[in-house]
């Protein structure tokens, strides 16, 4: 009984109340771009702001690399400021060795990253190793692992 209280308070609890929190701000355009990562290969792992990284889950059915439940993760602080980098860096890579660590398939870019990080785009995303693949309100990008490899050589 006490391990499952831990698990539901660390685990099931913060999941609800970041779904709870964010459903005044959930339209239907919002929810079908994290519904589409669901399209994608089952073994993907998404990038998005923490705020979001349950919604990765939830709807699209595939790995984030963070979500609201970080507090027990070893090296959070490196871990949050590693997602700030790659959505805020101007120089790609940085930003792509930074996605190479975390496998990250797939980055979200939403209103609310624009919110959060104070960004109206990401910097080097028209390089070639990434493909716009979700084009509405959220964009998602693709990124193109073997083109990134080679950048980074």
């Amino acid at each position: 009984i006490f391990i499952f209280c831990i698990i539901l308070l660390t685990q099931i609890i913060p999941g609800f109340l970041s779904i709870y929190n964010n459903k005044n701000a959930l339209d239907e355009e919002y929810i079908d771009a994290f519904k589409f990562l669901s399209t994608t290969p089952v073994n993907s792992v998404v990038l998005s702001i923490p705020e979001e990284g349950n919604m990765v889950t939830y709807f699209g059915k595939r790995k984030n690399v963070v979500d609201s439940d970080y507090l027990l993760v070893e090296d959070a602080d490196v871990l949050l400021d590693n997602i700030k980098s790659v959505y805020t860096q101007r120089f790609r890579i940085e930003a792509l060795r930074i996605l190479e660590k975390y496998n990250v398939d797939y980055i979200v870019f939403s209103t609310k990253t624009k919110e959060k990080y104070n960004v109206e785009e990401i910097s080097y995303i028209n390089i070639p190793c990434f493909t716009l693949i979700y084009d509405q309100s959220v964009k998602i990008y693709k990124r193109n692992t073997e083109i990134c490899k080679q950048e980074l050589l």
